[in-house]
């Protein structure tokens, strides 16, 4: 299995799509490889985040074609990534909101995030 328990985020980016589960961990699929029969994640990122994965946003490709994908967790952070079919690399530090991350938006280079203690926090991707 590609996690070892409920998957409670997806996201779909061109041909990928990127999952987080409560096992803390985030999988990137290949959309071509599942068509083609390979039922198994390209990449696995086992410790992702330190709590249940629960959230992801996106922006559109960067040059390279590389993404940007910003997920939210149990563990109160904000992690701020960059995507290929094969690569998942933290881009800055993780942002510390001290509750749980359960909603996430990005726009250019803003950053949304909705917290369990009813609040809304706007980062910027470009600080650190």
């Amino acid at each position: 299995n590609a996690h070892y328990s409920s998957v409670d985020c997806i996201k779909v980016m061109n041909r990928l799509v990127v999952s987080g589960s409560r096992d803390r961990g985030v999988n990137i699929w290949n959309v071509d490889q599942v068509l083609e029969g390979n039922p198994k994640p390209s990449l696995k990122v086992p410790d992702a985040h330190k709590g249940w994965v629960w959230t992801f946003s996106a922006s559109g490709d960067q040059p390279g074609g590389d993404m940007d994908l910003v997920s939210g967790s149990w563990d109160n952070t904000v992690k701020f990534w960059r995507i290929t079919s094969s690569e998942l690399k933290e881009t800055r530090k993780p942002v510390n909101l001290k509750v749980a991350v359960l909603a996430t938006d990005i726009h250019e280079t803003r950053v949304v995030a909705g917290t369990y203690d009813k609040k809304v926090i706007l980062m910027d991707t470009r600080e650190d």
